[in-house]
């Protein structure tokens, strides 16, 4: 082998070399941002760019910041603390409102009816005896006052009805009036019926005597 190519070899050997110690700087300068880097081996070329660095997001016109949506709390019938400093005391709480008793009702039974007693008519008194629709008698006194003065008769008074006076169907005397001749004879004259129209005319039964006081 001559000079001239052993020199040559030697020249392609530590090329070689070079580029076997440059390539893998030449790749990590490539790979850091803003760097481009380019690679020439023999006739083919590699060319690598940085990636764009990223855009950010314009600020609104007015540059102020977005405002969160308000959050809504539970609501609370309890009354708000008061602010410090102020002298007004909190609204008190509203009452509740109890439900009032049920009143039962109360049972109760009525007396039994007691029959009334009442007197007979005093024994010769003078005066008259009226009989009422419901079949009641009153005796009315008829004052005798001597000459020249003035006197008052006693109240009426409720008596037993005299047991001839006429009776209707339900058992109560008939309305009517007992007086007393002079004779000492009473008679009991039938009334006029109440219902009755005041423009018919109506006769009566006569007097029926009964037995006196």
């Amino acid at each position: 082998m001559s000079v001239k190519h052993r020199v040559g070899n030697e020249k392609r050997e530590r090329r070689k070399r070079k580029r076997a110690l440059a390539l893998p700087f030449i790749v990590s300068v490539a790979m850091a941002p803003g760097c481009v880097a380019s690679t020439d081996s023999g006739s083919s070329s590699t060319t690598t760019t940085a990636p764009p660095p990223p855009t950010t997001r314009p600020a609104p016109a007015n540059n102020r910041a977005p405002v969160p949506p308000p959050t809504r709390t539970a609501s609370t019938n309890q009354p708000a603390p008061p602010t410090p400093g102020s002298n007004t005391a909190p609204p008190p709480a509203p009452a509740s409102k109890a439900t009032p008793p049920v009143k039962r009702p109360v049972i109760t039974n009525p007396p039994r009816p007691r029959k009334v007693v009442y007197p007979n008519a005093p024994k010769g008194a003078n005066g008259h005896m009226i009989v009422n629709a419901k079949g009641e008698c009153t005796f009315y006194f008829r004052a005798i006052c001597p000459p020249q003065t003035k006197c008052n008769p006693p109240p009426p008074r409720r008596v037993n009805c005299l047991p001839d006076i006429p009776k209707r169907g339900n058992g109560l005397a008939v309305p009517g009036r007992v007086f007393k001749r002079a004779n000492n004879q009473c008679y009991f004259s039938f009334s006029r019926p109440p219902n009755l129209n005041p423009r018919i005319r109506s006769n009566p039964p006569p007097p029926r005597k009964v037995k006196c006081w």
